[in-house]
C-alpha cells in the first residue's frame, strides 16, 4: 500500500508537471480525468490524487468515470471536447478505444496524457504507467509466499484485468 501511494504520488506529480509547461499564470485551467471504473480502488486512489494535485497546482479538475462502459466513456470525451477542456488526463477502458480518444482530442486542439493503460496508436502528450510486469509477477510471488508460509492446500484463482488493455497483458 505504502509503495502504491508512494508511486500514485510520483504519477499525479509527473502529469500536472507535463500540463504546467509553458503554462502562463491566468484564470484556473479545467483539466479532465476520464478513469476506466472510478469503483476501482487502484483507479479511485488515482482520482483523488489528480484531483489533490490539481487544486495544488491551480487546476480545476473534473473527473468522469467510465465504469467501463464504452458509450459513457465517448460522452465524457464528448463532453470534455464541448466544454473545451484544455487538458485530458485518460484511463481509458481499453488500449483500443484510446485510439478514437486520442484522434477527437487531436481534432479539438486539447493535449492528452494517457494514465497506465495505454494506447494501441495515436498521438498524446505523455504517457505515464506502473511497472505493471513487474507488479504482477510481485504480487504473484508475494501471495505464492504467503500459501506457503500459512500451510494452505488448495487451488489459486487468478483475477485478471482485460486483456484488450495494454496494462492488463503486462499484469
Amino acid at each position: 500500500q505504502q509503495l502504491l501511494t508512494f508511486s500514485t504520488k510520483l504519477l499525479i506529480f509527473f502529469l500536472f508537471q507535463v500540463f504546467s509547461i509553458g503554462r502562463a499564470e491566468a484564470a484556473p485551467k479545467k483539466i479532465a480525468y476520464i478513469v476506466s471504473d472510478i469503483s476501482i480502488p487502484f483507479w479511485a486512489v488515482m482520482s483523488n490524487g489528480v484531483q489533490e494535485a490539481g487544486v495544488k497546482n491551480g487546476y480545476e479538475v473534473v473527473v468522469f468515470s467510465s465504469e467501463n462502459d464504452l458509450k459513457k466513456e465517448l460522452v465524457s470525451v464528448a463532453q470534455v471536447i464541448k466544454n473545451k477542456f484544455d487538458g485530458l488526463i485518460i484511463s481509458p477502458v481499453n488500449s483500443r478505444s484510446c485510439v478514437t480518444i486520442l484522434k477527437l482530442a487531436k481534432r479539438a486542439g486539447i493535449p492528452v496524457i494517457i494514465s497506465d493503460i495505454g494506447t494501441e496508436s495515436g498521438e498524446y502528450t505523455s504517457f505515464v504507467s506502473s511497472d505493471n510486469k513487474s507488479g504482477g509477477y510481485q504480487i504473484g510471488k508475494e501471495l505464492a509466499g504467503q500459501i506457503r508460509d500459512q500451510g494452505i492446500d488448495g487451488t489459486v484463482g487468478i483475477i485478471s484485468i482485460p486483456q484488450k488493455r495494454i496494462n492488463g497483458q503486462m499484469r
